[in-house]
């Protein structure tokens, strides 16, 4: 009888159920101008549907639960097709981001593309992309986002081709005009022999193995050990020279190794690769002699400037550059350009040939004439390195080093002085008493 109750009781609430959906449906109104969407209130809903007769079929709690079971099915359906139309976008701006991926790259085949390109550079070439009109639709700049990340990629790999690639040329490209001038052919042709090079077997360093001669007679390890001490001074130079030999080949081994090493990770990468790797190293290679060659030119003018400072009177025209030197050499400007000066043995130095250019400069502005050089060179010449004019800086320290030692000498002398004739006085004066 209990079950029969309670069945009897769900369809009649069921029923009640299905009476208020009908009920909340006709709150749109006849027109249909005020549906129930999910932003609806139960407030202003209930306020339409009040007077309606099917109104109090549920109670007051049930008529708004039913309210929210209708706004969460319609919240459900509004998330399940906002969820499919972004699957489609995503679905349509993935065939549109690879077909011009697809075109992107065959433009970098063609070593059209770098890793400096920008969207402009490219942007008349995709316009044979069927997808190309369909980009703007799907998001502002969608086309130059994927061109952006497609370069990015571009610029990555070539970061990571340049940790085997720099090295490499460091060890094999030492010169820089001849790497300049070196085409692509050449330099795979060059990478395919070095990785295929096998590695040279280490060269013996001339030790007899016990095993080789046997066992030595008594005597003659005695003469031997009698002539290793008489010839300790000899035996030591010998050891001495076949370790830096030693070192020197293990160097060398080792170079020859990290070339192989580094040609074999790069002969795998392909050509377009190889040659944004290259004007790349290139490229930084030309900032970086820019960037000496303009330190270098300021260490030339601050020296310059130094010559300037001493050098400028018209008895200065045949002043020769070793008395220059002794003057000049205690000084910064010609410490640092000396530190980078990179002449050979037997040239001149580079401040030595600034200092000659001084010299040619300042005789043009003096008017200086042949005969005129000519008697300057011979005055200079009678008057030897001790002239007062070329005193150096070392004669200067000296001098004020001997007056400074007089100045303490005759300090000393004068207390000395002082002194015993105090101790006269006190003798004299003990002898009276």
């Amino acid at each position: 009888m209990t079950f029969q109750l309670k069945t009897n009781w769900c369809s009649q609430f069921v029923q009640a159920v299905k009476k208020f959906n009908a009920v909340l449906d006709s709150a749109a109104g006849p027109d249909g101008s005020t549906p129930i969407t999910v932003d609806s209130k139960w407030d202003d809903v209930k306020e339409r549907i009040r007077k309606h007769p099917d109104f109090e079929v549920l109670s007051r709690s049930d008529r708004y639960d039913v309210f929210k079971s209708r706004v969460n099915a319609l919240r459900k359906a509004a998330e399940d097709a906002e969820r499919k139309k972004r699957l489609a976008a995503k679905e349509a701006a993935r065939k549109v981001e690879g077909a011009v991926r697809l075109q992107l790259q065959g433009l970098r085949d063609e070593a059209k593309i770098d890793q400096n390109t920008t969207y402009d550079d490219v942007k008349t070439q995709l316009l044979d992309v069927a997808e190309f009109a369909k980009a703007d639709e799907l998001k502002t700049g969608f086309l130059a986002e994927v061109v952006k990340d497609f370069v990015e990629r571009i610029r990555i790999k070539v970061r990571r081709l340049r940790r085997d690639l720099d090295p490499y040329c460091r060890l094999v490209h030492t010169d820089d005009a001849a790497f300049e001038s070196l085409a692509l052919a050449d330099f795979k042709a060059q990478l395919t022999k070095h990785a295929t090079e096998e590695p040279k077997p280490e060269e013996s360093n001339g030790d007899a193995s016990p095993a080789d001669g046997g066992d030595k007679p008594a005597d003659e390890e005695g003469d031997k050990q009698s002539k290793k001490r008489k010839h300790s001074s000899r035996s030591r130079s010998r050891s001495r020279s076949r370790s830096r030999s030693h070192s020197s080949s293990k160097s060398r081994k080792s170079n020859q190794d990290d070339i192989r090493r580094f040609a074999v990770a790069l002969s795998s990468q392909s050509d377009v690769d190889l040659m944004s790797g290259l004007e790349s190293l290139r490229a930084d290679r030309a900032k970086e002699r820019e960037r000496q060659a303009a330190k270098q030119k300021k260490l030339e003018d601050t020296f310059k400037d130094l010559l300037q400072h001493y050098y400028y009177r018209s008895d200065h025209i045949a002043v020769p550059w070793k008395k220059a030197l002794r003057r000049v050499k205690h000084r910064s400007a010609f410490r640092d350009l000396d530190r980078k000066d990179k002449s050979k043995e037997g040239e001149k130095s580079r401040a030595e040939v600034l200092f000659d250019e001084h010299i040619v400069m300042l005789r043009e502005q003096m008017g200086a004439t042949e005969e005129d050089i000519r008697k300057a060179e011979a005055e200079a010449a009678k008057e030897g390195d001790s002239s007062d004019d070329g005193d150096s800086d070392d004669d200067h320290k000296s001098r004020k080093k001997r007056s400074k030692s007089e100045k303490k000498s005759s300090k000393k002398s004068h207390r000395r002085h002082k002194s015993d004739k105090k101790r006269s006085r006190r003798s004299s004066s003990r002898s009276r008493s």
